[in-house]
């Protein structure tokens, strides 16, 4: 609520943001929404989740509603497992999940009704990222978008979203299949 019994409904990026700035953090069965309020005029990550620099488990969880960004997880390894990442699709750059560089195995979760919904991106640091066994559909624009990075894709289901693949920008310097 917005701590004021029922006079109003709580909305898209009232909130600000959780953010994880260190090692070890698990969440489980946890709802994050109405997050992703722009917390400085120069912030760029406005997410219900924001992790930087560090290892997370994130597992059997929702994450909806946020002003921008589901999450946003910049140069973190861990296990985005079972979650269902929907409605954050306030603006045409919304996005379910945007991970930056880092090590991640993204599986089981479903990406629905986000503008975009997986962004996948590199600043040049090196990372490694498995997608593997993820439903995205009615996102309204790519179901993935992928910027100089190099994933693993296997068993990733798409259906209705305004393009059924993968969106795939920057160079390609190595070999990717």
């Amino acid at each position: 609520t917005n701590q004021d019994s029922s006079t109003t409904t709580p909305l898209a990026g009232n909130w600000n943001s959780i953010k994880i700035l260190a090692n070890g953090s698990t969440f489980d069965r946890v709802i994050f929404r109405y997050g992703g309020y722009k917390d400085t005029p120069t912030a760029s990550h406005w997410a219900n989740l924001r992790v930087e620099n560090s290892s997370i488990t994130l597992k059997n969880s929702v994450i909806e509603n946020s002003g921008v960004y589901g999450a946003w997880f910049k140069s973190v390894s861990g296990t985005i497992d079972g979650n269902t990442f929907r409605n954050n699709n306030v603006g045409s750059d919304a996005i379910g999940l945007v991970t930056e560089n880092g090590s991640l195995t993204i599986q089981n979760n479903t990406f629905q009704n986000n503008t975009y919904g997986l962004r996948m991106l590199s600043t040049g640091s090196s990372h490694s990222l498995s997608v593997q066994n993820n439903t995205l559909t009615q996102n309204t624009s790519e179901a993935i978008d992928a910027n100089t990075v190099y994933p693993t894709f296997s068993g990733n289901t798409f259906s209705s979203n305004g393009t059924n693949g993968i969106l795939y920008q920057g160079v390609i310097s190595q070999n990717y299949t």
